[in-house]
């Protein structure tokens, strides 16, 4: 892991990450895998006034679930772009865009396997998007504000919206 902070407010980071993750379900095969993963980030931030901050991030991770009798390979490619922004002083939000691409070796296991391989965008290129925006209407009441959406594996587009209002007495 590096850092290595420029001058007017940019931030360049990389990082090198290993990691595991296993679960074992007798009964039901499709929930059980074991999959090493490799990941390698690079990340460029910059924060261009008090208000508005933006970073592009790549990464490339490099899994294998070793459950299966034939090990199955993922590798995944991302370009990430996002955006953080506070405005009228009470209101703070974060977009960001993602394009992904995973190609697969070996034969792809179905169920949680598949999902953990592929981060649940499947093989493929596919796009990621995202919205957050959060504030305080009045001194009693925020809002907040939620939605993603990403490409499915037919190349569908499918997206949630979450809207929440809480209000203090």
């Amino acid at each position: 892991h590096g850092v290595w902070r420029g001058d007017g407010g940019t931030r360049f980071e990389h990082a090198l990450l290993r990691s595991w993750s296993e679960s074992e379900s007798p009964g039901l095969l499709n929930r059980s895998y074991s999959i090493d993963q490799w990941s390698a980030e690079t990340s460029v931030r910059r924060t261009w006034t008090r208000s508005w901050q933006s970073e592009l991030r790549t990464r490339i991770d490099l899994k294998r679930d070793r459950y299966m009798e034939e090990p199955v390979r993922a590798r995944t490619s991302a370009v990430a772009m996002e955006n953080r922004l506070s405005f009228l002083g009470r209101f703070r939000s974060l977009a960001s865009v993602e394009w992904r691409r995973t190609d697969l070796q070996g034969m792809l296991p179905r169920g949680a396997a598949a999902w953990e391989l592929t981060g649940g965008t499947g093989a493929g290129p596919a796009w990621i998007l995202s919205l957050q925006a959060s504030g305080n209407l009045s001194r009693g009441v925020r809002l907040q504000v939620r939605g993603t959406g990403r490409t499915s594996l037919q190349g569908r587009f499918r997206q949630t919206l979450e809207v929440a209002v809480n209000a203090r007495f």
